[in-house]
């Protein structure tokens, strides 16, 4: 049977196990998503990572995530308690599997700490490492890595959790291309996010991709290490699926929307792998 059947979002507010009124119909598949705006950025309906998913038979996703979440942030229970309800199985469902989107905003949000403003212009270096703080990037590496080991300890609470051993799924993120063009909604406006570093570190255009590399394969690197240390967790490598910006463009670039938000298609390409995944996972 091909996967072609959309997933149908819900947000938590509308979900309760303990109340029939609330409980929604009899999905075959039950996922929980938490993550970044890759999750949940702009409007959920039509532009996100989980939206383009596809599957088999009818297939609940219920999200938690926001835009900016770290993985710090959501794997502090004190700071999370959505997260910590929907695997507690007082409130929470026997999950068949829980997607994860967590890293880039923990990157971003140190953009400035791992490319370290300059006083004066930079040269134009071989290595593009070396206008980074690699000790800097390592330091939010391990803190993003402990950040998802917490999550599989939430999940494999014995005789609270519903989904103990149940199956995670992470995705890498796509390159992206260091420009000056943030996020606009109707009264608010976010980033850009990797623009700015690049423009106080004063590192020539012609390597700010490269530059951007470095960090963002850093951090795939990290993530795709975790199945080797964490229980039933799978990293889905998405990079080099999409055509990169240009660092010019102000609004859509190829396959992105922004500097570091695909368009409605390029999540589509990214979502194609992870579906396959899932398929694999999924009973």
């Amino acid at each position: 049977m091909a996967a072609n059947k959309k997933p149908v979002l819900i947000f938590p507010g509308d979900i309760d196990s303990t109340d029939p009124a609330k409980n929604p119909p009899d999905y075959t598949y039950r996922l929980l998503a938490e993550g970044d705006s890759w999750f949940s950025y702009g409007s959920w309906r039509l532009r996100n990572l989980p939206l383009q998913l596809r599957f088999t038979t009818d297939t609940m996703i219920v999200t938690l995530a926001e835009p900016g979440d770290t993985i710090v942030r959501m794997a502090d229970i004190c700071r999370n308690p959505a997260l910590e309800m929907q695997l507690d199985k007082r409130f929470g469902y026997n999950w068949h599997a829980i997607l994860l989107s967590g890293g880039g905003n923990d990157i971003i949000d140190n953009a400035g700490k791992i490319i370290p403003p300059s006083s004066k212009a930079q040269p134009s270096r071989a290595d593009p490492a070396d206008y980074c703080d690699l000790d800097a990037l390592r330091r939010v590496l391990a803190t993003i890595a402990k950040g998802y080991a917490a999550i599989v300890d939430l999940r494999d609470r014995a005789g609270i959790s519903p989904c103990v051993g149940k199956p995670i799924v992470i995705h890498t993120y796509d390159l992206c291309a260091p420009r000056d063009s943030p996020a606009r909604f109707a009264f608010l406006t976010l980033g850009p996010w990797l623009y700015p570093a690049m423009i106080a570190a004063k590192i020539p255009q012609a390597r700010w991709n490269d530059v951007a590399d470095v960090v963002m394969n850093a951090l795939a690197d990290k993530l795709l290490a975790l199945p080797n240390k964490l229980p039933n967790v799978h990293v889905v490598d998405t990079r080099g699926l999409l055509t990169r910006s240009t660092n010019t463009a102000k609004g859509i670039s190829n396959d992105w929307e922004n500097e570091i938000h695909p368009t409605a298609d390029g999540y589509r390409k990214i979502a194609k792998p992870i579906s396959q995944r899932l398929a694999s996972l999924l009973p």
